[in-house]
């Protein structure tokens, strides 16, 4: 999947390499549970952060020499019709624990009965079941049922799963109800879901609110030290999006996430002291954040590096480093590493050049909506670089990236026009696109109007 490009600006790359920028996350990748193992550590992990709850406080404490409850024991209480034992006995069916084969009809069978006595953890237990086909045919319909019992009992998890498959279904009111309810509990993928919905209403009338709503959402999960969430809570201030304009609330809550090890942040840093945004221009800084980034495996800031590498913006010039940069962001499917490597290829700079490779990793990037990947898969085409001259084609993509206001794309479509090449002569259509290309500040634009009649 290729990265998305958003609005961060970067360094001059490569020859023909364009500006490009950092991808931010699309929307938000909030994943349902489907494992009552993960579920099972989740909890237990809160009950160690948050300490012992209120019933576990009324409880004695267990002597360290006290008997382990038996096997023999728990299965005798679960045939009883305890649901706490049956739902510990199908987690050890679920599981495969010692002395037990793991098997998920078993798992299951257990889990409903638990479920069926209005256990919230046997529902959700049994609702992955059925979600996953897990000891049951998979049934998503009667998985949701039971993801709605769980969640209206509080199992936040379930909440979770529950609004998400509303979504998915495209009930947004509902997935909003049940995310708003594990948002309440405190969970922050939640919250950010949230974002993501209200940021989608259309703007106009009561809807502008959308934006605030969703700005206010990232803050209570960002102030909950969800590094995701500080992250896009910067990208609303850096663009106004919700929040008034603000670039030193934007690097506040970058040093944040960055301090939480946020790649993506870190890489937002390296922008900002590259481009001057809202820090004093420096060119080894970027660097320095682009490369903690980078080896932490963000793809855009792999190509970030790489671009430094290329054109010695502070580090010391390494071409083969920059395409060895490029080739890992490449291979994660970011836009800027595929063109960024298909230039080096078609230069033959840090690698032999290999123009089939070129025009590879550069149509790679120019069918993923990169500009000056489009401008530059036109080049190849037009001159036969990499493969078979086509003019036609040539002017497809030269098309694509005038529409995207490149300024080389428009001279290169107008005089395409102006002489019949890969499309019919349009002199007419030819001068206006060569007027836009000089108005881009295009020399070449501005040297064939004057020579033309």
């Amino acid at each position: 999947m290729m990265h998305r490009r958003c609005g961060w600006a970067v360094l001059a790359g490569l020859a023909l390499l364009g500006a490009g920028c950092a991808s931010t996350r699309q929307d938000d990748d909030l994943k349902p549970t489907h494992s009552v193992s993960d579920l099972a550590r989740r909890q237990a992990a809160a009950r160690e952060r948050d300490g012992k709850s209120e019933a576990d406080a009324k409880k004695p404490e267990r002597k360290s020499d006290a008997p382990a409850v038996s096997v023999e024991h728990i299965r005798e209480m679960a045939e009883e019709g305890s649901g706490s034992a049956q739902i510990m006995l199908g987690r050890m069916y679920f599981e495969g624990v010692e002395g037990f084969d793991k098997d998920y009809k078993q798992a299951a069978a257990w889990f409903r009965k638990a479920a069926e006595q209005g256990n919230p953890q046997g529902a959700f237990n049994y609702a992955i079941c059925l979600d996953e086909g897990l000891g049951v045919p998979a049934n998503g319909a009667e998985a949701l049922t039971w993801y709605v019992k769980a969640a209206e009992r509080g199992v936040v998890e379930a909440q979770v799963n529950a609004a998400l498959s509303y979504e998915v279904s495209g009930d947004l009111d509902e997935a909003k109800r049940f995310f708003e309810m594990a948002a309440v509990a405190g969970h922050t993928g939640a919250m950010r879901k949230l974002a993501t919905l209200a940021g989608k209403e259309p703007a106009g009338g009561e809807s502008d609110d959308g934006a605030k709503r969703a700005a206010e959402y990232l803050r209570q999960a960002a102030q909950r030290g969800d590094a995701r969430a500080q992250v896009a809570l910067a990208d609303c201030y850096r663009e106004g999006r919700g929040v008034p304009q603000n670039y030193k609330e934007m690097l506040n809550w970058l040093w944040l996430a960055a301090g939480n090890s946020d790649p993506e942040a870190m890489a937002k840093i390296g922008f900002c002291s590259a481009s001057g945004l809202g820090l004093k221009r420096d060119p080894v800084a970027a660097a320095k954040w682009f490369g903690e980034s980078a080896r932490a495996g963000y793809a855009p800031a792999q190509a970030a590096l790489a671009n430094c590498y290329a054109t010695g913006a502070g580090v010391a010039k390494d071409e083969a480093a920059a395409v060895s940069w490029f080739k890992r962001a490449a291979d994660q499917g970011d836009t800027d590493g595929h063109f960024g490597l298909g230039m080096s290829y078609a230069l033959g700079r840090g690698t032999e050049k290999d123009e089939a490779l070129a025009r590879e990793h550069v149509r790679q990037a120019a069918e993923a909506g990169h500009t000056e990947a489009m401008y530059n898969l036109g080049v190849f085409c037009e001159e036969g670089v990499g493969g078979p001259a086509d003019a036609a084609e040539a002017v497809t993509w030269y098309q694509r990236a005038a529409a995207k206001h490149s300024a080389r794309a428009l001279f290169a479509l107008g005089r395409c026009l102006i002489e019949g090449k890969g499309v019919a002569a349009d002199p007419a259509t030819g001068r206006f696109h060569l007027e836009q290309a000089a108005e881009l500040g295009s020399a070449d634009a501005r040297d064939l109007l004057r020579r033309l009649p």
